[in-house]
């Protein structure tokens, strides 16, 4: 019977509600795989690289199911593919390039400017200058690491009335950036590679119903992860849309 390593994070001692999802994503994966006849092995991936290793290395393991997401916020989850990559093992997501670019959205946004591909504006520490799209209207503010949503809330709409004032914001928040709010519809473009040829997953079209006209048309945390909330309750995807002209420019970007 052939062995897979499913690699999770370590739950924190006040786990988040995402992190506890995660592991029951775990749990979920570890059962499919028993039904198709597989002897799946959940263990803890961390920063000690040795321990690791040392996993890695005691069993002949047919593929390594990568379930890390949170190690030390997002900014270190390359490690793990990098690592399954040094010692040649097949793993499950992204590679480690792919992953130490978008964990860093100021990473991410440049590679778009590379491509590119139209992207709100935004400033971060790592900026030169602030946009003039970024003063004395909405913007939202996100952390630059973070993904799921997290720190997100109605409150990370804001405004700021100079590009002094905005720098002086992210100069004591050096976690978070500052990004153009565009307001309107929200689609959610997955992608896969399949037998070696990028593949575009069905897209699907946000819908925030019944939302009062003063609150903010963003996937927040709640959103995502509360499932008493408002914003849980009141959001939903669809794959119901007409306008295939959009979903054809959206394919061909992604492409």
């Amino acid at each position: 019977m052939q062995k897979i390593l499913i690699f999770v994070d370590q739950v924190s001692q006040t786990p988040t509600k995402d992190e506890i999802d995660t592991r029951r994503e775990a749990q979920e994966i570890k059962n499919a795989l028993l039904t198709l006849g597989y002897d799946p092995i959940t263990s803890f991936f961390s920063l000690n690289l040795e321990k690791n290793i040392e996993i890695l290395k005691s069993e002949n393991w047919a593929l390594v199911f990568n379930l890390v997401e949170t190690l030390n916020s997002n900014i270190m989850i390359h490690i793990a593919p990098l690592l399954f990559e040094l010692y040649n093992m097949k793993y499950s997501g992204g590679h480690s390039q792919a992953l130490f670019i978008t964990s860093d959205k100021g990473y991410a946004k440049k590679a778009f400017i590379d491509a590119k591909i139209r992207t709100a504006d935004y400033y971060s520490k790592n900026s030169k200058r602030v946009s003039k799209t970024l003063i004395g209207r909405d913007v939202i503010v996100k952390p630059i690491n973070d993904e799921a949503s997290s720190g997100i809330t109605d409150l990370s709409i804001m405004k700021f009335s100079s590009a002094q004032e905005i720098k002086n914001y992210i100069k004591f928040h050096e976690t978070l950036f500052v990004e153009e709010y565009i307001k309107g519809k929200e689609y959610n473009v997955s992608v896969m590679k399949i037998d070696g040829k990028i593949t575009v997953l069905p897209i699907a079209q946000m819908q925030f119903i019944d939302f009062p006209a003063s609150k903010p048309k963003i996937l927040n945390y709640s959103s995502k992860w509360d499932e008493d909330s408002f914003e849980y309750k009141h959001t939903s995807r669809t794959f119901d849309y007409s306008d295939s002209s959009l979903m054809i420019e959206l394919r061909e970007i992604t492409q």
